[in-house]
């Protein structure tokens, strides 16, 4: 635990030492439509196979063999798919595998001229981002988690195409206050810089870190599902100022789902941004939909499916 803390507070001073910018954006996307619904509050909570892209322990937070896909509409013609599988080897370790492929269709490619445009057409090209995730989780004790998570990462950008590795690890404690609790702690893309031709720059280096909790005052489920949850997440990526992620879920009738989240973040002007999503399990199958609005940018839409097994 004392390492787990002198960890903690070496990351941080990195982050406040080292705001610049950063490549790899699209390490920073939410994976899954219900972490999307829920502004991403997932650190804690998740229990989808999507869940290992926040937190590498939340493996075992998984009660069966599970499969998610996942498809989001990006802005203009940009394209994010996800891929994401848990499978439960036995009650004290789970290994997942996850795949994410943002992709763009034709961009006009130019050419500086001495024209009155200053540019002449020179055809298309396309850009892409890959990502391969290998995680394993592992029970301590019957209240403590680990995780580790090793992922590849690609990019290209027409013919040219640079590559790292990149590491992520996490805990998830479980703990009985006033009502259960769920703690989560996840260091995500601790890699090595990527070099695209001649420029090496950083992997965006988040900070996870978060509470979550259910109540169940009306019994509206009979599968163990309580009437509604509670998550909370604080998130400090390398690259940007510190937010707040909330989010809420509904369950009633073991079947149905309602999820809304909030997103802050400080040091801003604008008040924060508010996504909303939907869910319905039936059986071992599962449909979930979220909508997030951004503010200048449009609105996006994206769909889950899972499967247990």
């Amino acid at each position: 635990m004392i390492k787990l803390i002198f960890m903690i507070l070496l990351c941080t001073r990195i982050l406040a030492a080292s705001p610049g910018s950063t490549s790899l954006s699209f390490l920073k996307i939410d994976s899954g439509a219900r972490a999307s619904a829920l502004a991403g509050a997932f650190s804690s909570y998740g229990n989808d196979a999507f869940a290992i892209f926040y937190n590498p322990s939340l493996g075992l937070n998984v009660d069966h063999h599970r499969i998610d896909i996942f498809h989001y509409e990006y802005f203009s013609d940009l394209r994010f798919e996800n891929l994401s599988g848990v499978f439960r080897v036995h009650d004290n370790y789970a290994i997942g595998l996850g795949l994410g492929y943002l992709y763009s269709g034709d961009i006009l490619k130019t050419i500086r001229a001495e024209n009155m445009e200053g540019y002449t057409e020179s055809g298309t090209f396309t850009t892409s981002d890959l990502l391969l995730l290998l995680s394993h989780s592992f029970r301590i004790s019957q209240n403590f988690i680990s995780g580790i998570g090793i992922k590849y990462i690609s990019e290209t950008i027409d013919k040219q195409t640079a590559s790292t590795f990149a590491l992520d690890i996490g805990v998830l404690y479980r703990v009985d206050l006033f009502i259960p609790m769920n703690i989560g702690l996840s260091l995500l893309n601790m890699g090595i810089p990527i070099q695209f031709v001649e420029k090496k720059e950083n992997l965006p280096f988040i900070i996870k870190a978060g509470f979550s909790f259910g109540l169940d005052p009306l019994r509206l489920n009979k599968k163990g599902k309580k009437d509604i949850s509670f998550t909370f997440d604080f998130e400090k990526p390398s690259d940007n100022d510190l937010s707040c992620r909330l989010g809420s879920e509904l369950f009633f009738i073991d079947m149905f789902s309602v999820g809304l989240g909030y997103r802050y973040r400080f040091n801003q002007n604008d008040l924060g941004d508010i996504s909303f999503g939907a869910g319905i399990e039936i059986n071992y199958f599962s449909i979930n939909y979220a909508f997030v609005p951004y503010k200048y940018l449009g609105n996006t839409h994206r769909f889950s499916l899972g499967i247990k097994f």
